[in-house]
């Protein structure tokens, strides 16, 4: 790839919606979400740049990543054709902390460049996601910032349509795969505590479907029960998550009932979620 030295060379584009929200597009230019497995693309070895005047090039389809510091920048920079594609970003506190986690990326410098996105969650990692029009062959020209402390990040551009690995690039969650109609058992370790949260992966037909979850403190004890079930739609992202059911109680045991309802045939996860001491817990989804 040519390095291009003068940003009024590098080509702008449209953002045309963020983090899987693709309810609003126009017919002639639908946005296609297709997943693959987690972890089913390797990192490229790529060293970052923190020089404007010389980005670090990629190919579209290839991972990229580093770790930013405060008060930092990262500079990308890719060849693209007229066309629409999306950009998807995992990023994560280095410390792990279950604080706010965010960064900015701008079409161009850190000054003058357009957002891209400028994204922010309380979280020890998020994703998030913007679909693009792109008018004019040329180099597209990428900064990445973070918000608040020292993140690691990675990073794709993909055409509309192409499978992006999800919900995460390589930070792969426990999946267990799920049905509907179904029902499932499973024992949630105390919050902050390996075994926490269960991922599941799940495809629905259009329709209502009823969620059940039957929680039990797993030490019989009347006292905090804290748990929630999301659902998370597209690539995984974190501003797509919709709550199912949540509960913070006192009691030994408590149901809850919820429901998804989909328009259309639907690929998504579920996240069952602990908030406090271990639980036992039970959840069934059925048809209406």
């Amino acid at each position: 790839m040519k390095q291009t030295q003068s940003l009024v060379l590098f080509l702008s584009v449209a953002v045309v919606s963020l983090f899987g929200c693709f309810e609003d597009e126009a017919d002639e230019n639908p946005a296609i979400v297709t997943t693959a497995p987690c972890g089913s693309v390797s990192a490229s070895p790529q060293a970052v740049s923190t020089d404007v005047t010389d980005p670090t090039p990629f190919a579209i389809g290839e991972l990229v990543g580093g770790r930013l510091e405060e008060d930092t920048a990262h500079y990308w920079v890719v060849d693209v054709t007229p066309g629409l594609y999306h950009i998807v970003l995992d990023s994560a506190r280095v410390d792990g902390a279950d604080r706010n986690v965010g960064v900015h990326l701008r079409d161009g410098d850190t000054v003058s460049g357009a957002r891209i996105f400028f994204v922010n969650e309380i979280a020890p990692d998020l994703r998030a996601s913007a679909f693009l029009e792109v008018d004019t062959e040329g180099e597209l020209l990428l900064s990445l910032e973070p918000l608040f402390t020292d993140e690691d990040y990675q990073m794709m551009l993909v055409e509309n349509g192409e499978p992006v690995p999800s919900p995460r690039f390589t930070a792969c969650p426990s999946i267990l795969p799920l049905e509907a109609p179904s029902a499932t058992t499973i024992q949630l370790a105390e919050d902050g505590e390996e075994g926490e949260r269960q991922w599941y992966s799940l495809s629905l037909p259009a329709g209502t479907f009823d969620v059940t979850v039957n929680a039990a403190r797993a030490d019989g004890e009347s006292n905090n029960i804290i748990v929630a079930l999301n659902a998370v739609y597209g690539f995984g992202e974190t501003s797509g998550i919709e709550r199912v059911v949540r509960a913070s109680e006192v009691d030994s045991a408590i149901t809850l009932s919820g429901e998804i309802v989909t328009t259309e045939p639907t690929d998504l996860f579920l996240v069952l979620d602990n908030g406090h001491d271990p639980l036992d817990v039970e959840f069934e989804i059925t048809p209406r």
